[in-house]
């Protein structure tokens, strides 16, 4: 009348990995340079296998982060607004990354800082006597701030 366990030796069976089931939490970012910030992490708590890599969403633009650790030092511009949410990734396969969900989003501004240096200034006219010539004068790539003068 009742049911009877099967019987014979118990068996052991490994699932593959899956996505994390949480996302990283405590995500923190400390300025450390004008032009250098630091990301702090802790991993999820439900990893669902081992984390290979994570992917850092900055301003939009995925940024992959091969790191073992959670802290990574991350490249900025100065006098710029960033969004930055961090998610964990496994492989279940080769070639077959399954990632998690992303942390909240932690927005920060960087400090204004010196320009990067301007181009090499280019003649766009002179005197027939040589006597003055004006240049054409490039903004830097990264300003870091507002320039009022060069």
């Amino acid at each position: 009348e009742g049911s009877t366990a099967p019987s014979g030796p118990p068996t052991c069976q490994l699932t593959g990995q899956a996505g994390p089931a949480d996302a990283p939490s405590n995500l923190t970012v400390d300025i450390v340079q004008l032009t250098l910030v630091t990301l702090n992490w802790i991993p999820p708590a439900t990893p669902n296998g081992v984390i290979t890599k994570y992917i850092a969403i900055v301003n939009d633009a995925a940024e992959e982060l091969f790191v073992s650790t959670p802290v990574f030092n991350l490249s900025v511009d100065g006098d710029t607004s960033y969004n930055i949410s961090i998610q964990a990734c496994t492989t279940n396969r080769p070639g077959e990354t399954e990632c998690g969900p992303l942390t909240a989003a932690v927005s920060f501004r960087t400090p204004i800082g010196a320009p990067g240096a301007p181009a090499i200034p280019m003649k766009e006219s002179a005197d027939p006597d040589g006597s003055s010539i004006v240049l054409k004068l490039t903004a830097p790539a990264h300003p870091n701030g507002p320039i009022h003068q060069y």
